[in-house]
């Protein structure tokens, strides 16, 4: 696609390639994004370096622009309070040909065009759905991860995520559950358009997982990817106020996944099979405190 080419949304006539990052709670939340999601998960940091790596590939990100979410989270409240524009002309379809033009000028403006856009706001997966259906070519990536490595990394770090009170670790388990049961929905119900990628397979496989996801994007590869940290500063922008900055300079960093390991106690432990029941569904074992990520560096992501 011609690189002076906008975004167009689905009541265009020249639909968008827009690739669309969250991450997560997998990040946190993803988390990650990332877009796949996680978004709501601290890989919040490794997530950013994904889609950095992306960014000096064939693909520009941007800085998270901080008020897509807002927007999204807005047009779900007209739709669930339509007293609200009853009367004034404002139809479903005025609605969403606004909000769509709102996303795709943000996206095309507030960085340097290339041949394909992405965007990761971690809160934007919530409404994958409604993004699928304004962005018919659009595809998303969700990062998943370890609920422990997540938690313990937005408690440790300080991290600021609406949902969560970093100083009840339950509660905190909780709302991880919450975030990626709404997140692996939305990423699942975007059939063959959605990605999810374990964070434990992209730091132990780097090159095997971002050939995964570059062919997902129907981009070729590019050495570049695995090496993002000599492009922060120059081709790679990042925004100061992101919490994920100080980890995206740096390479690929292995002790992040086991740094849970010795800061929660047992007791706190021993309910997370209760308090996260989706880290099984996700290939966890909640019960094993000492696990062997080395498995993951032999896994297949499924979109």
């Amino acid at each position: 696609m011609d690189s002076t080419r906008l975004l167009k949304p689905r009541w265009n006539r020249k639909r968008c390639q827009l690739a669309k990052w969250m991450p997560g709670l997998g990040t946190v939340l993803i988390i990650l994004l990332l877009l796949i999601i996680c978004c709501l998960q601290n890989e919040r940091s490794y997530f950013s370096t994904l889609v950095q790596a992306l960014t000096i590939s064939y693909v520009f990100r941007g800085e998270e622009t901080m008020v897509i979410p807002w927007i999204l989270k807005s047009h779900e409240e007209w739709v669930k309070r339509r007293g609200i524009t009853k009367g004034s002309g404002l139809s479903e379809k005025v609605l969403d040909e606004a909000v769509s033009a709102f996303i795709s000028e943000i996206i095309t403006r507030h960085g340097t065009l290339a041949p394909r856009l992405c965007n990761k706001d971690p809160f934007a997966l919530f409404y994958v759905d409604y993004l699928a259906d304004l962005f018919p070519e659009s595809k998303y990536i969700l990062m998943l991860r370890d609920a422990r490595a997540t938690v313990h990394s937005i408690i440790t770090r300080e991290v600021p995520i609406s949902g969560f009170n970093r100083t009840n670790y339950e509660q905190c388990f909780q709302a991880w559950n919450g975030n990626m049961r709404k997140l692996v929905s939305q990423c699942r119900g975007a059939t063959g358009r959605c990605l999810m990628v374990h964070y434990e397979s992209l730091v132990q496989s780097p090159r095997k997982q971002m050939a995964e996801i570059l062919a997902f994007l129907e981009e070729p590869w590019s050495e570049n990817v695995l090496q993002h940290e000599k492009f922060v500063g120059g081709e790679v922008m990042l925004n100061p106020n992101e919490f994920s900055t100080n980890q995206v300079v740096q390479g690929v960093n292995l002790k992040a996944m086991t740094a849970w390991k010795g800061f929660f106690n047992d007791e706190l432990l021993g309910k997370i099979p209760r308090l996260a029941p989706m880290m099984a569904s996700l290939g966890y074992d909640p019960f094993d405190l000492d696990p062997d990520y080395t498995k993951w560096a032999r896994t297949t992501n499924q979109p």
